[in-house]
């Protein structure tokens, strides 16, 4: 973008350079000349004639210094601008809550802080399922509700494009049901259901929720995914950053509402493991353990997925990253971010 920025102003001196200079008459010129187009030529001829001397003798004055202003004004953009765009990258940058650009050591010692396993930790957990945690009946229902939540627009909501594909074709479409509280409220048997699940499962293998105060572990977001074809989570060692545990449940039935979009995790041996999850199944993991989703091929996945912290129990209309304090995004804001604070979120967003 500097060097962008840098061919511009240099094309707009090379421009402004080239233009003709403006009347070099001079002042004594201008204050004799005829102040109405009705005057007698013969005034208008002396003053031109008294003005002529004066404007041969300046022109060349004139020209130099106005190339020298504009010359002086070039240069001021082609250094100005470039340095305030990268004071602007330093800034965004030093922002501790873009991991992107974080050090591994300084990642490592704020999970650590945090009192979470770093993903290479995570990395050699196992994936835990719970085989028909609900009913065909109640994922239908569930079903319907979500997308009736959805429609009427009382949660946040974001959509991705696909690689390769135009941009402003959607295939992966995410609904925030934690918005305003939306999900406890109209769903508080199931945010038990899927709570107790988290918190069994970890006592019997993990043992990292158990490490903290039950009262302190709240819902960091609660989403409702769906996949169209070329819809997929392909980023290369992707983990739910700053979660303790996610659980995932299937609210459609592979091979019948879709083909593809299987969820698989990169194992320390090398290999890659698809792990089987059917209509109404469970899928839980440690948040920090590497995670996929193949490409959806045909149809349309929908899963809903839930992230426990021990950050505040959020109703902000995105995944957000504040661990303490209120957010200050509401539902219906169009958030004001340029370019740079845009692809920080989004990689705080994909881990």
């Amino acid at each position: 973008r500097g060097l962008h920025h840098y061919r511009r102003g240099w094309k707009a001196y090379v421009y402004l350079a080239r233009l003709p200079p403006k009347s070099t008459l001079s002042k004594d010129a201008l204050s004799l000349a005829p102040s109405s187009p009705f005057s007698s030529s013969s005034s208008s001829s002396s003053s031109s004639s008294s003005s002529s001397s004066s404007s041969s003798s300046s022109s060349s004055s004139s020209t130099s210094s106005r190339e020298q202003k504009i010359g002086l004004i070039a240069a001021a953009l082609c250094v100005g601008m470039p340095g305030l765009i990268a004071l602007s990258m330093w800034k965004y940058i030093r922002d501790p809550r873009n991991l992107a650009v974080e050090s591994e050591e300084t990642r490592l010692r704020r999970f650590r802080g945090w009192g979470l396993p770093d993903p290479r930790e995570a990395h050699h957990s196992q994936v835990h399922y719970i085989r028909n945690f609900l009913s065909d009946e109640e994922v239908n229902q569930l079903r319907v509700s979500f997308e009736k939540i959805r429609d009427d627009c009382l949660v946040g909501e974001l959509q991705r494009g696909s690689p390769g594909q135009p941009w402003l074709q959607s295939v992966w479409r995410t609904s925030y049901l934690h918005t305003n509280n939306v999900f406890i409220d109209q769903f508080p048997g199931l945010s038990q259901k899927l709570r107790n699940a988290i918190l069994e499962i970890d006592q019997s293998d993990w043992k990292v929720a158990t490490k903290f105060d039950k009262e302190s572990l709240n819902w960091r977001t609660v989403e409702f995914h769906e996949y169209s074809p070329g819809g997929q989570l392909s980023q290369k060692l992707h983990f739910d950053s700053g979660s303790i545990v996610t659980i995932d449940v299937m609210l459609a039935e592979p091979g019948t509402d879709f083909e593809g979009g299987d969820f698989t995790t990169p194992e320390p041996d090398g290999s890659r493991k698809h792990h089987s999850f059917k209509k109404g199944d469970a899928v839980l993991f440690l948040s920090h353990k590497y995670h996929n989703v193949m490409p959806v091929t045909k149809g349309k996945r929908a899963v809903l997925v839930a992230e426990l912290w021990t950050g505040p129990n959020r109703v902000c209309p995105h995944r957000c990253w504040e661990r303490e304090g209120d957010c200050d995004r509401k539902l219906g804001d169009i958030p004001k971010k340029n370019p740079m604070q845009a692809a920080a979120e989004n990689a705080l967003l994909l881990g």
